[in-house]
């Protein structure tokens, strides 16, 4: 008896080593358990910051995109602007010149030219072919400020786009 009593105790302890393996075993799995909800955990807000990158990375091509548009129709109106100005003083300019193709056209020697005061009038200046209307030239001015309008609202729209890029530039991507 005495010798199946040990038997029996050694038994027993094995099966409680055996026990006490398993529960170690479990409570490492556990501990594993934790370790991978962990890496789940950080992988999935990793996930999430890389997916408003990709969104922030869209809206900046997207806004390059814009900025690129807005950048040459500024610099169109600007030409028109510009080309504009020009011809408007070019025309300007002509006016005035035959403003004294007309004074002179009703001078007479012997009486006074009303911009001197001289009674003798040896080189009258003429008049060109083409004259320039006051009234054109008011049209151009006109228009003139319509295109610079919509030049500085193609500008504002540029800066606004730029604007708009440099903040993606700076919260998201860098």
């Amino acid at each position: 008896q005495m010798e199946s009593g040990k038997v029996k105790e050694k038994e027993l302890t094995v099966g409680i080593d055996s026990c006490v393996k398993a529960l170690e075993e479990l409570k490492q799995t556990g501990e594993n358990k934790l370790q991978l909800e962990n890496c789940l955990h950080i992988q999935q807000e990793e996930d999430k910051q890389l997916q408003a990158l990709a969104e922030d990375l869209q809206q900046y091509e997207k806004q390059i995109g814009l900025l690129t548009r807005a950048e040459k129709q500024y610099q169109e109106a600007k030409q028109i602007m510009l080309a504009e100005a020009e011809r408007a003083t070019r025309l300007e300019v002509a006016l005035w010149d035959e403003q004294a193709g007309i004074l002179a056209e009703k001078l007479q020697d012997g009486e006074k030219c009303p911009v001197c005061g001289s009674i003798h009038h040896p080189e009258k200046a003429r008049l060109s072919q083409e004259i320039p209307e006051q009234s054109y030239i008011e049209q151009l001015k006109n228009s003139l400020e319509c295109f610079s309008r919509e030049e500085n609202e193609a500008h504002g729209q540029a800066a606004a786009a730029n604007s708009k890029k440099e903040m993606i530039e700076n919260n998201s991507l860098k």
